[in-house]
């Protein structure tokens, strides 16, 4: 669990360490259309979502380890050919490149089939931990970084990052071979788990919408409602186990995200402001651990797929995120209210989606 921890923690930290300075930078660098920055913005949402399904399938037949090391090459490879991007096509390209290296549906299926399903969300929650400090961790060391490195050369912070991540796969003796799983491909395509690829694409449009427009994203704005919100991850977490809730903490989430995400942006700061804030990371963060560890419940043996299914929309929404962002760059509250809309309507589906679900089974082993 802590390999896989690492390499969701260097993604994550990867990411996020430019999203601060991003927009501003290669708007000045880059005379283009706001549209391309915002497509720059959220390149590698798209290569992320389509790599999620293969790389969950192949880590199902030959082993998560082959597979981790595979994608952050890839990642590590992007990331430096974003550093030295000359003009925004090669960007574009380079975030491609970057996504390409996705590891959260192998990762979160190697969690979730060596886990009690009792736990499972706290586990899952571990797994946020490290996800949701590379954010925090992210966002505070680019102010620090930017006059040392430039924006560029926060891209080759997180490809050392990367490497460092994946370093303890090498030590990792793979597992024995195991049969093909007997569960159908449909245990895992059914409308429980497209019903949390949907919750998931909202999460990820509303994150990467919300970051594009943030007016003052400086560490001060930013960190200490990102430290509330790691606190009620690991507080909801035990929580949502304890009671054994499925749909519920998921519909209450993605509608306090649609109401906290217009609220930050617009509110001008002071108390108001930090408690929008605060409310909207903590629903980013409830959620990021919930929709995993709900997949796992649903999808059982079929884990790598169903993450896979799972992830590829998630991160469309990334991609979506950064696209709508830049074709609303003049006109921020259109993207606020598309996002709203999707909050709610996703919110709808996990009732009808989560309510009738039975869980698959899950191995008992590693």
């Amino acid at each position: 669990m802590l390999t896989a921890a690492g390499l969701v923690f260097s993604r994550v930290f990867g990411l996020a360490v430019v999203m601060p300075g991003f927009r501003g930078h290669y708007a000045a660098a880059f005379p283009v259309d706001a549209l391309w920055i915002g497509l720059a913005f959220g390149a590698h949402g798209l290569t992320m979502a389509l790599m999620q399904l293969p790389l969950g399938i192949l880590s199902d037949r030959v082993g998560r380890r082959p597979v981790l090391l595979a994608a952050s090459v890839l990642f590590v490879a992007g990331s430096a050919w974003a550093a030295f991007a000359d003009s925004i096509a090669a960007l574009i390209a380079a975030r491609l490149v970057q996504g390409l290296g996705a590891v959260a549906s192998v990762s979160m299926a190697m969690v979730g089939e060596t886990v009690p399903e009792s736990r499972r969300t706290t586990a899952m929650a571990l797994v946020g931990i490290p996800a949701g400090m590379g954010f925090f961790l992210g966002v505070f060391a680019a102010p620090l970084l930017v006059p040392l490195v430039g924006v560029p050369g926060l891209f080759l912070v997180a490809a050392g990052v990367g490497l460092a991540a994946a370093a303890p796969l090498l030590a990792i003796r793979p597992a024995p071979a195991e049969a093909p799983s007997p569960v159908p491909a449909r245990a895992s395509l059914g409308l429980p788990v497209m019903s949390l690829a949907l919750g998931g694409f909202t999460l990820n449009f509303a994150l990467t919408s919300v970051m594009f427009f943030l007016p003052d994203a400086s560490a001060g704005r930013l960190l200490p409602p990102l430290g509330l919100a790691l606190v009620a991850m690991l507080l909801a977490s035990r929580q949502i186990d304890r009671r054994s809730w499925t749909w519920q903490p998921l519909a209450a989430g993605l509608v306090g995200l649609a109401a906290a995400a217009p609220a930050y942006l617009l509110l001008d700061g002071g108390a108001a402001a930090f408690a929008a804030g605060t409310a909207f990371f903590a629903c980013h963060a409830i959620l990021s651990a919930a929709f995993p560890s709900q997949v796992s419940r649903v999808a059982g043996r079929s884990g790598g797929r169903g993450h896979g299914i799972q992830n590829i929309v998630a991160y469309l929404g990334t991609f979506a995120g950064g696209a709508v962002a830049g074709a609303f760059a003049s006109r921020p509250s259109m993207d606020l209210v598309v996002l709203a809309g999707l909050a709610v309507a996703c919110a709808a589906l996990l009732v009808a989606g989560l309510r009738t679900a039975r869980p698959q089974p899950t191995p008992t082993g590693a």
